[in-house]
């Protein structure tokens, strides 16, 4: 499928998802925080942002969450770059959203986004929480 299908496909289910999740849903579980999906990506599966390909620790660490979630069957895809683009009323509302996705990006990777949310380097277990709490 052309890249350009895939992408818009995302984007129509983020918007989709975006528009039926409650503004004030319960806090993570895991300790996920609110972030903007990256450009591109599903909000129903699992996307993690790590340098793909490489043999240091952080590159280690993503391709054993991604083996893990691939054998729990949890729908998960990885990519090494994103793109986001916050929609806001309001500068206010704009800042803190791009300060979210700032902290989380800043961190240690890999970085994990799932329906809205996002954590960095986080264990199986955090995910898995946050993915069957989401179900």
């Amino acid at each position: 499928m052309p890249r350009c299908i895939v992408q818009r496909k995302a984007h129509e289910e983020y918007a989709a998802f975006a528009a039926s999740e409650p503004r004030n849903r319960a806090a993570s579980r895991s300790g996920s925080i609110d972030a903007v999906q990256p450009d591109g990506t599903s909000p129903y599966v699992v996307t993690v942002l790590m340098p793909v390909g490489c043999p240091l620790e952080a590159g280690k660490r993503g391709r054993a969450l991604i083996d893990k979630l691939k054998a729990a069957n949890i729908p998960v895809t990885a990519s090494s770059t994103a793109r986001t683009t916050a929609n806001a009323r309001t500068k206010a509302e704009f800042d803190a959203k791009m300060e979210r996705v700032n902290r989380v990006m800043t961190g240690e990777t890999p970085v994990v986004f799932f329906k809205g949310r996002a954590k960095n380097n986080p264990s199986f277990e955090d995910v898995l929480a946050e993915y069957q709490t989401s179900q």
